[in-house]
């Protein structure tokens, strides 16, 4: 696959990928990671591995700051698009279990992973560990969208485009629907109006930006998962009252 990357054109080697490739798998970003499990799975010895799977990576619990993030991926993105009254709907369900887990917890797993395993030194297989919240402490885009509103409000963005309110819609009908009145259209509305006013018209291809992003969401928003935490425990039950504290 490498190989083949080096010369194969780049929309040869997208619709390849996406016909024969990536079979389940939804998106590239997937499937290198299984790609990259199956490589360290096959040639892992002598060394002792731990994979470590987080779910959708949010901002920080407590370290180095409650509420640091440093991109715009993932639920992030989501959530100052929404603040800045630039995206109106997604297609999602909105009862759907959104997984999401901070990266400060990641961090931490992935010490503890790496020190599990350097202790234990399995030798048969790598150590996998899902590092997810669904099981534990669940919540749904509904309750994303609710719980965020109002702190949307109480520090509004200094680039507000529009008043915050994103509306979820399970049907992609709807969705679309949506999409047209509360994206398309004020686009193209507002971009006129810098035409006319001489002004560059940027608001296109902001929602360019967007719609791709909210496309690309709409695997996970309008499916949910449960994963198993039996190794995730594991690890936390093993380590010492202080550890687990911090």
């Amino acid at each position: 696959l490498l190989d083949a990357s080096e010369w194969l054109e780049a929309e040869l080697l997208e619709g390849v990928a996406k016909r024969q490739l990536f079979g389940e798998r939804h998106s590239s970003y997937h499937f290198t990671k299984s790609l990259a499990e199956g490589v360290f799975a096959a040639d892992h010895a002598p060394l002792p591995l731990a994979i470590v799977r987080p779910s959708i990576i949010g901002a920080a619990w407590r370290e180095p700051t409650p509420g640091w993030v440093d991109n715009y991926n993932g639920l992030s993105g989501f959530l100052v698009a929404a603040g800045k009254g630039v995206l109106r709907t997604l297609h999602a369900r909105p009862d759907a279990v959104c997984d999401v887990i901070p990266v400060d917890f990641v961090v931490n797993t992935c010490l503890a992973s790496a020190a599990a395993v350097a202790v234990r030194r399995p030798a048969d297989a790598p150590l996998v560990v899902n590092c997810v919240s669904g099981q534990t402490n669940p919540i749904t885009w509904r309750q994303i969208r609710d719980f965020s509103a109002p702190l949307l409000l109480r520090w509004p963005s200094s680039e507000l485009f529009r008043f915050p309110g994103v509306s979820l819609h399970s049907s992609a009908f709807l969705h679309y629907c949506h999409l047209l009145a509360e994206h398309r259209i004020p686009a193209v509305f507002v971009d006129l109006l810098f035409r006319a006013c001489g002004l560059q018209p940027i608001l296109g291809k902001v929602y360019q930006k967007v719609n791709k992003s909210v496309a690309a969401l709409e695997y996970f928003t309008c499916n949910e998962w449960r994963f198993r935490v039996e190794q995730w425990r594991h690890l936390s039950d093993s380590q010492s009252a202080a550890d687990r504290h911090d």
